[in-house]
């Protein structure tokens, strides 16, 4: 039942269990092209996998699902924290977020066809970021812990799904075939290589600097958000330990006072460091 889709929508709260469920997926599909959107560096334990980008996602017809077809292969494609990653789309290409969608629904339409499976991983159930145009294309949902919204119920009354999702316990969840109607509860085992990826500091540091743009802001972050010292810093960004005191000096005239305690959103060190 797990393997048996082309569309598949994985729900739930942050930790419950979906990027886990996600790999041992990918682990099962032996004889597929794996390309994953991972905005968040989750999936680096994944063998074999092709990481994409923001314009290989916007032209993924032409650069993913067409070459599939011609060289007689099977794909799978992987949008992980898809609100996130649509938001990012918009904002790399300077395309609007409805312009994005519609790339997304075109991907929907016609992945079928170029033999390529898709799996969409989310976990706000917002209208804006699962829109009701999408609810029909899924032939397989996935329900970890989900938050029972009022949108949450009528994605649960559409599927024709009545269960309590919300009293669902992490690595939890119910697989739903829309196809069939069958609805099985079932329980993912953790991956030891996924526990590692997450508890890497690797992990983290790659997350906050694919948020940045310049050197500047980088240091903000790898300074004020993870209290690096100077050495590592410089090691991190492939600078010298001096480049890197001339970059807190100007932090500096900014007005930032280094160490600068109890700042720990993320967007207002960034928006400090403009």
């Amino acid at each position: 039942m797990i393997n048996n889709f082309n569309y598949m929508l994985v729900l739930g709260l942050s930790g419950m269990g979906k990027t886990t469920f996600v790999k041992h997926l990918l682990n099962s599909l032996k004889d597929f092209k794996k390309y994953i959107v991972d905005p968040n560096y989750q999936y680096s334990d994944i063998e074999e996998a092709e990481f994409i980008g923001a314009e290989d996602l916007f032209n993924a017809l032409n650069t993913i699902a067409k070459p599939l077809l011609f060289r007689g292969q099977r794909g799978i494609l992987v949008i992980e924290d898809f609100g996130f990653t649509i938001q990012q789309l918009a904002y790399a290409k300077n395309k609007p977020i409805s312009k994005v969608k519609h790339v997304i629904k075109l991907i929907l339409e016609n992945a079928r066809k170029y033999r390529l499976k898709v799996v969409i991983v989310a976990h706000q159930l917002k209208s804006e970021e699962i829109e009701p145009y999408m609810l029909p294309f899924f032939d397989t949902v996935v329900f970890f812990k989900t938050p029972i919204t009022n949108y949450a119920k009528r994605i649960l009354k559409y599927y024709g799904v009545v269960v309590d999702t919300y009293n669902l316990n992490p690595y939890e969840y119910y697989i739903y075939n829309i196809h069939t109607k069958e609805l099985m509860r079932g329980k993912v085992s953790k991956l030891e290589s996924h526990e590692l990826v997450e508890k890497s500091g690797d992990f983290q540091i790659r997350r906050l600097l694919s948020m940045v743009k310049t050197k500047t802001q980088a240091v903000a972050v790898l300074k004020l958000h993870l209290n690096l010292s100077d050495e590592e810093i410089a090691r991190i960004l492939g600078i010298s330990v001096n480049h890197v005191r001339v970059y807190k000096t100007r932090l500096r005239k900014y007005g930032i006072k280094i160490p600068l305690e109890n700042k720990n959103n993320i967007r207002e060190i960034i928006n400090l460091a403009l």
